[in-house]
């Protein structure tokens, strides 16, 4: 009777190879997949704001030095720096000596030029360590002797990008020498400020500011203005004009040979 032959012995080498293969890729091509979909998922999660993505704004207010004056109100959201650009009520700026913070650095990170060695700066920026921050800042200019307060609130709809903080009776706007026909105004409104007595109005274009002033609008653009035909217009040499205009919802501007409708409201 014969005797069967055995079985061939398995392949070292084969068998070498596929242990190899599972020590340095245990998981399969489409595990691989799915596990970095798994982790995309769960980072995404984890940077999404709790609530709502804020609407980012550029804000200019006017501070009182006067005593009894309610403190300006600056909108911050975690997660995004807040500038403060300080200036004189012409709109040149106000070198800042000191700054301090209700609750210290437990609840915002501040900072400023601090070098005494340089001119310094006039601009201070904010971020909040927490969603909800609240408290104020108190800001020293030099050769001011009164600090201005602001309120610093968090997690509003809103987000302050940038803030132009207009002193009040700090700097002069000479009117002596102004020509004949320019308003003493609407030089204010060129810096980017509105004056006493004025309303700034929300502009559907980032390029357009508007104000509502002695029941006239003030339009400050770069842009041409086509409608409504304007009252009167001032242009400063960086090519920013201010046109006085009727009250009106809509202006049409001329940006590189396209009209553009741009709507006011607020008032």
């Amino acid at each position: 009777m014969a005797i069967p032959a055995l079985p061939p012995l398995p392949d070292i080498n084969e068998a070498a190879y596929q242990q190899a293969v599972e020590q340095a890729a245990p998981l399969t091509p489409a595990q691989i997949k799915n596990l970095r979909l798994q982790v995309d998922d769960t980072e995404r999660a984890a940077a999404a704001l709790p609530r709502f993505f804020p609407k980012i704004v550029t804000n200019s207010v006017t501070v009182s030095l006067s005593p009894g004056a309610t403190p300006q109100v600056v909108r911050l959201f975690s997660g995004f720096v807040t500038t403060l650009m300080v200036v004189d009520q012409a709109g040149n700026p106000l070198i800042v000596k000191t700054v301090d913070v209700g609750g210290g650095d437990k609840d915002f990170t501040v900072t400023w030029e601090k070098d005494a060695e340089k001119s310094g700066s006039n601009y201070v920026k904010i971020s909040p360590k927490s969603p909800y921050a609240f408290g104020n800042v108190s800001i020293t200019l030099v050769d001011v002797n009164v600090p201005i307060s602001l309120t610093l609130v968090s997690g509003q709809r809103e987000v302050d990008d940038r803030v132009d903080v207009r002193v009040q009776g700090i700097g002069n706007i000479a009117t002596a020498a102004l020509p004949k026909g320019v308003v003493p105004a609407i030089l204010t409104m060129l810096s980017g400020f509105g004056p006493d007595g004025a309303k700034l109005l929300t502009s559907s274009n980032t390029e357009v500011m508007a104000w509502e002033y002695k029941d006239k609008f003030f339009v400050r653009t770069n842009y041409a203005l086509l409608s409504p035909a304007y009252l009167s217009m001032q242009r400063s040499p960086d090519g920013i004009a201010v046109y006085e205009i009727p009250r009106t919802p809509v202006v049409v501007a001329l940006s590189n040979g396209t009209p553009l409708n741009v709507s006011l409201s607020g008032y």
